[in-house]
């Protein structure tokens, strides 16, 4: 199975969410992690399809939450109610 999925064909506030790779997660609430390094923005996919976007993140959340053992509990505690948050989605993802 491919471990990860690309948005395509959306962008907002001039980056384009098709340049971010969305990877696939064990976890009871998120689906999918995506993180556009430049711009500092994490996206985040719960199951349902339901797509935001947080920033500014830190690369280094970003890779904390990718290794965190639990990556809802570490997202409840680090990044939810922290970070500017917008919902970008729902809408098909493809490979």
């Amino acid at each position: 199975m491919n471990d990860s999925v690309q948005l395509r064909n959306r962008s907002w506030n001039n980056v384009r969410l098709s340049s971010v790779m969305m990877r696939l997660v064990v976890s009871g609430h998120i689906r999918a992690i995506g993180y556009h390094a430049e711009a500092a923005i994490l996206v985040v996919e719960f199951h349902g399809g339901r797509y935001y976007k947080y920033y500014p993140v830190p690369e280094e959340v970003y890779r904390s939450l990718m290794n965190a053992p639990s990556k809802g509990r570490y997202f409840n505690h680090h990044i939810r109610n922290h970070y500017l948050c917008l919902k970008i989605g729902p809408w098909s993802v493809g490979g």
